[in-house]
């Protein structure tokens, strides 16, 4: 099956080498390419859709870790094939803005940043350039966590941060998510299962030495459910996937610090991979059932949920299990 053409979108933030160095081992592995196999600059922005001179960045990047070989006047050519670099993927080292992202989150969730912020008033509190912060600001406003006030200053948009919000956002998954693999239109796309499965695999390798920040680890768990999703190729169920996500990826970053939740819930994912590879979709509905509900127990632990004290102690018990019937369909060839 041919890789479909990556969505255009910006590549302005400082981790845009290694994003577009993953995709491009996306592409080796989709592609089954062999060592010593060119790596085309023209090709690869046309299907990445940005300009040659990012691409050229990224394999430098990719040279300089030993995976192709820049040859002058010749490009790029692979120095591993594609089995070698099954479960290879550059995780980019932390930034100031990664820094200050993650401690504008922290903010929020402790209270000691309010919903509507000035940027003088964050300048004062974190000491850093005016250039981070706004790099920081613009990106927290891509993902949906922040909007820029039409006159100063910064709101930050609705989110689960509270007890009862995050009960019920895995009560509504508990209900859309495992029903998913019983609509007659659910397809399996075999390319996207095993470019899930190998970053999978590949944070499992890692670890305790796993370095990767909280935004990609939750990049990968988010994907993994939208992934889900798509194979349903019904809109409105990709669309309600990704609100949710939106919404708890204030949340859920405080979780991407326990090296053993992580492991967890990638191996949980990755029983859920297992189970479509077999095309036992009754099985995998299950699996997804159970990944929801040790993914809140986990979420409700993290202690940072806020609302009363009474918010607080319904939040403890785990969403209601809805009875979803599964059946077995005919399939086609990230919590």
């Amino acid at each position: 099956m041919a890789p479909q053409k990556r969505a255009k979108h910006n590549r302005s933030g400082p981790d845009s080498r290694y994003v577009l160095a993953n995709q491009i081992l996306d592409i080796v592995r989709d592609r089954r390419l062999e060592k010593d196999e060119r790596l085309a600059e023209v090709a690869l922005a046309e299907q990445l859709g940005v300009s040659r001179t990012p691409v050229r960045a990224a394999l430098k990047l990719l040279a300089r870790e030993g995976i192709v070989l820049a040859r002058p006047n010749q490009g790029f050519s692979l120095q591993k094939g594609w089995t070698e670099l099954k479960s290879t993927i550059l995780a980019a080292p932390s930034s100031s803005e990664d820094e200050l992202y993650l401690k504008i989150i922290g903010g929020r969730l402790d209270g000691t940043i309010p919903k509507s912020v000035t940027q003088a008033s964050l300048l004062e509190q974190f000491d850093v350039s005016r250039a981070v912060l706004l790099r920081t600001l613009s990106r927290m406003a891509e993902e949906g966590l922040v909007t820029k006030n039409k006159g100063r200053g910064w709101t930050f948009l609705p989110a689960i941060d509270t007890a009862v919000a995050l009960r019920n956002s895995y009560d509504f998954r508990l209900v859309v998510e495992p029903a998913v693999f019983e609509l007659e239109t659910f397809e399996i796309n075999m390319v996207a299962l095993d470019r899930a499965r190998s970053r999978h695999l590949w944070l499992l390798e890692q670890g305790d030495d796993l370095n990767a920040t909280s935004q990609q680890l939750f990049e990968v768990d988010a994907q993994f459910h939208e992934m889900i999703m798509g194979f349903a190729n019904n809109s409105f169920f990709l669309q309600v996937v990704q609100h949710q996500n939106r919404l708890r990826r204030l949340l859920e970053y405080q979780g991407y610090w326990d090296l053993r939740r992580v492991r967890t819930w990638v191996s949980e994912h990755l029983e859920i991979l297992d189970a479509l590879y077999a095309q036992d979709l009754k099985k995998a509905a299950e699996r997804m059932r159970k990944h929801l509900g040790n993914a809140y127990s986990a979420a409700v632990k993290l202690g940072v949920a806020k609302g009363s004290e009474s918010a607080g102690r319904k939040g403890e018990r785990r969403p209601a299990r809805r009875s979803v019937k599964t059946q077995q369909a005919v399939a086609g060839g990230r919590t």
